[in-house]
């Protein structure tokens, strides 16, 4: 009883649904876990505008060579203190930007997410489709074993030859070559889909049909999302630039030895002039920037457009095919591989005419695994713009 419990849950740590593949595999992404950490850069940036506030001192002593004094009498002779002055918007612009930037990022980890869903649910409805295709390929394979032995008992009795006892035989291996193929090739999903997750994955679990399509409007994802915010920190970057192409302030403190023993004090005000093309080489290229961003924004829209337009048009067809297959061709074609099995049984058909009527039935089977397959693939196109919000599949 303990070794059949051990067993249960050990088979049970395999299987993975959908919901938990995209999950994990979302938690396993270096690159998800790398883009966390430019959130640092943004906010060295914004302390960075912090550092046109540090004062700074200046000390001079003695005067060596010319004081008729020792220089234990007077060892100081000048001290200034200035502190900069810098404009307050530029503080609060800086928070802004970093507010922008901050926010864009997070948005930007979400597009990642989404194209790695994307990448999952290809391959998890990859490795379900195989899955499913190895289940019609063991019900062809029960059906041929049947009239491989039926064949098998009619020869013994002298009802038929051996040519179709051979033709039964080797049509039968090739089904057994073809399932073992298709059963190599779903492991070998299962191995690429266990990189990506980060954990062994013996088998998927899912239902393979297929969900009902949404609108989606670009302006709501997080790619788009992340392009507005970027604009928005460039324009804030630009006001900040121009406020340091302003004049600079700065107020001084000096103390001076003024006689034997006495000291006096003034008051300064520096002013730095804006005379040669102060902060313009920043300013060009965050214009260059902002023309880069726009552009790469538009491109992105005409291909995101262009994909939904297109995986939309497919993914419909695709779904009636299905449905057609499913609702017509497919009850339609089983009742005739009834009627051929007993007909041949009777010997009012040749062994030639059922084999050709089983393989049209399920080819039809197989053709709607793979239409199933092409519309998910299309699906999960536009999961990498949509996200979860689009198909509440994680």
């Amino acid at each position: 009883m303990l070794l059949a419990l051990v067993l249960l849950l050990y088979s049970l740590s395999f299987a993975l649904d959908l919901k938990e593949a995209i999950n994990s595999a979302i938690d396993n992404s270096p690159s998800i876990k790398g883009l966390s950490a430019e959130r640092f850069v943004y906010e060295g940036r914004r302390l960075s505008y912090r550092s046109g506030l540090n004062p700074s001192l200046s000390l001079e002593v003695g005067n060596f060579g010319t004081s008729k004094e020792s220089f234990s009498k007077a060892p100081l002779y000048n001290f200034t203190y200035s502190q900069p002055i810098v404009y307050p918007s530029i503080l609060r612009l800086a928070g802004e930007i970093y507010k922008f930037q901050s926010t864009a990022l997070d948005y930007r980890i979400e597009t990642e997410k989404n194209r790695l869903a994307s990448e999952v649910y290809s391959l998890f409805y990859n490795a379900l489709y195989l899955k499913e295709l190895l289940k019609v390929m063991e019900e062809e394979l029960a059906l041929q074993r049947e009239i491989r032995d039926f064949v098998e008992r009619s020869f013994k009795l002298g009802e038929t030859t051996r040519l179709e006892l051979l033709r039964a035989e080797r049509e039968l291996e090739l089904l057994e070559g073809e399932r073992r193929i298709t059963e190599a090739r779903y492991r070998g999903v299962l191995r690429e889909l266990s990189v990506m997750v980060g954990k062994d994955i013996d088998k998927v679990e899912g239902e393979f049909t297929l969900p009902e399509w949404k609108e989606m409007n670009l302006e709501d994802t997080p790619l788009f999302a992340y392009y507005r915010l970027g604009k928005e920190s460039i324009s804030k970057q630009v006001e900040v630039e121009r406020l340091l192409a302003k004049p600079n302030y700065s107020l001084s403190l000096t103390g001076e030895k003024v006689g034997d023993r006495e000291y006096g004090f003034r008051v300064g005000l520096t002013v730095g002039l804006p005379i040669f093309y102060k902060r313009q080489g920043e300013l060009l290229e965050l214009s260059a920037q902002r023309e880069l961003l726009l552009a790469e924004e538009k491109s992105q829209k005409q291909k995101a457009l262009a994909q939904l337009n297109s995986s939309k048009t497919q993914y419909e067809e695709t779904k009636r095919q299905v449905e057609k297959i499913q609702r017509e061709l497919i009850p339609q074609a089983q009742k005739e591989l009834e009627l051929a099995f007993k007909s041949y049984k009777l010997r009012t058909i040749t062994l030639l005419e059922l084999s050709q009527t089983r393989k049209s039935y399920y080819d039809l089977l197989r053709r709607r695994l793979e239409l199933l397959l092409q519309a998910h693939t299309e699906y999960a196109k536009c999961i990498a713009y949509g996200g979860s919000k689009w198909c509440g599949c994680y």
